[in-house]
């Protein structure tokens, strides 16, 4: 599980690619913090759920070539 700093979707997918399968944003409160850990201990990968947002957006873009 990673905790970050970073709102920004190019650490998310350079986290990612090292192999983190949680990336948090250090500001999470603490509602968001049990069931992330909880989703992780399921085996789910978990993501801020804004950056999961952008992350989708910017992989379309990229996928349509921009």
């Amino acid at each position: 599980m990673l905790l970050s700093a970073h709102d920004d979707e190019q650490y998310l997918f350079q986290a990612v690619r090292a192999g983190a399968a949680a990336y948090l944003l250090k500001w999470i409160d603490g509602e968001g913090t049990g069931p992330s850990i909880g989703a992780r201990r399921r085996g789910q990968t978990v993501v801020d759920p804004a950056m999961a947002g952008r992350a989708v957006a910017a992989a379309a873009r990229l996928q349509a070539g921009e």
